[in-house]
C-alpha cells in the first residue's frame, strides 16, 4: 500500500512540474496569416465563380441562415460548402437532370 502511494505521488508530481511545451500563435499573428492566405472573405468565393452559380449559392446561404435547429444547420453548412465551394459544378445548373436513353 505504500509502495502503491509512493508511485502514486512520484507521478503525480513528474507530471504537474514537468516542463510543458505549447506552441501556438498570437491572435495578431493568426489573423495575419488568414488575412495573408484570402480567408477573409464572407461568403467565401464560389466555384465556379459565374453569376448564376452566385445567385443560386447566396440564395441557399440565406436559406441555411434561417435554420433553427442546430443539427439541420450544421448539416445543411456541410451540404453547401461541398456544392458551392469544393466540386465544381457540371451543368449550367449545377446537378442537372437529363433523360436516360430508352
Amino acid at each position: 500500500m505504500v509502495m502503491k502511494s509512493l508511485l502514486l505521488f512520484c507521478c503525480t508530481t513528474a507530471l504537474l512540474y514537468s516542463p510543458t511545451v505549447v506552441h501556438s500563435m498570437s491572435e495578431e499573428h493568426r489573423l495575419e496569416q488568414r488575412q495573408k492566405h484570402g480567408y477573409n472573405q464572407w461568403p467565401p468565393t464560389v466555384v465556379p465563380n459565374t453569376p448564376g452559380w452566385n445567385r443560386i449559392m447566396n440564395r441557399r446561404f440565406e436559406q441555411i441562415s434561417r435554420i433553427r435547429n442546430r443539427d439541420d444547420k450544421w448539416n445543411a453548412w456541410v451540404a453547401i460548402m461541398t456544392s458551392a465551394l469544393i466540386a465544381t459544378n457540371y451543368t449550367e445548373n449545377g446537378w442537372g437532370l437529363t433523360r436516360a436513353p430508352d
